[in-house]
């Protein structure tokens, strides 16, 4: 790891562990890393593992001649099925799967890219970039994710995250990341508000950030920004529940950041 001009460069064979506990890794990437998994997953898995996993639909890892497995004449098995935790409520088309990262969500909040690397050349993806489906990735079979950087502005803001999980280690079922310029001051700028395990891919939340920048943070106008983001989604009958869950890691995730509501 390295600090190129106030940037911080993460090479992708670096474990979770030595992510966890690297002092110069700003602290949401460290509470993040050491969240994941077990303490001896954490010592193998790395950075790019952790961002290229394929999806944590069980269907579709237990073999069932699913969407995704089987093309466009077989079902989603977990329309019907069991899918009330690993699967999404936003967004779902076709696979209601979902990227299981837990790294991408503080990522793509801190403005992050990657680095990949093949005998063709180098290019460089931003994080939401990197994802075209569900725990699928736009890397080329020859391609290798070589480095992350997070960029030195986004450095300078304050990110902090929270996320929901069936038990200590496991992936989460839910994730937030919110970032902002100077939170300390009241007024909400350069806000991202990132979801995780709610889409095919995680993402940005317009309709949150459009509603609070540029203004005095107010707990009451954050709620019903949320709201809006609840009502624009689209869950399965077993996973209405992870809506609201969800709605309440952003606002909890605000309210740290912007020292309560007011």
């Amino acid at each position: 790891m390295s600090e190129p001009g106030g940037a911080l460069r993460i090479g992708g064979a670096v474990t979770l562990a030595d992510l966890a506990r690297h002092p110069s890794v700003d602290d949401v990437l460290r509470v993040t890393a050491g969240a994941i998994a077990t303490p001896q997953i954490r010592s193998t898995a790395t950075v790019a593992g952790n961002l290229c996993q394929a999806k944590r639909c069980w269907f579709f890892r237990n073999g069932f001649d699913c969407y995704k497995r089987g093309g466009a004449t077989r079902p989603c098995y977990a329309v019907l099925g069991d899918h009330r935790f690993h699967h999404g409520v936003d967004d779902g088309h076709r696979c209601q799967a979902v990227t299981p990262s837990d790294l991408a969500t503080p990522l793509l909040a801190l403005d992050a890219t990657v680095a990949v690397r093949s005998a063709r050349g180098d290019r460089v993806l931003g994080i939401g970039d990197l994802y075209d489906g569900p725990g699928e990735t736009v890397l080329a079979p020859d391609e290798l994710v070589v480095a992350v950087e997070v960029p030195a502005a986004a450095r300078t803001r304050t990110t902090v995250a929270r996320r929901l999980a069936l038990w200590q280690g496991a992936f989460a079922v839910a994730s937030v990341a919110v970032s902002a310029r100077a939170p300390e001051s009241g007024v909400v700028e350069d806000l991202r508000v990132v979801l995780g395990g709610v889409a095919p891919t995680p993402r940005r939340i317009p309709v949150i950030e459009r509603a609070l920048e540029g203004h005095w943070y107010d707990g009451r106008t954050a709620e019903r920004a949320c709201a809006a983001w609840e009502h624009g989604t689209h869950p399965l009958p077993g996973n209405h529940w992870k809506v609201f869950a969800t709605s309440g890691l952003v606002r909890a995730a605000l309210d740290e950041l912007f020292g309560g509501a007011r």
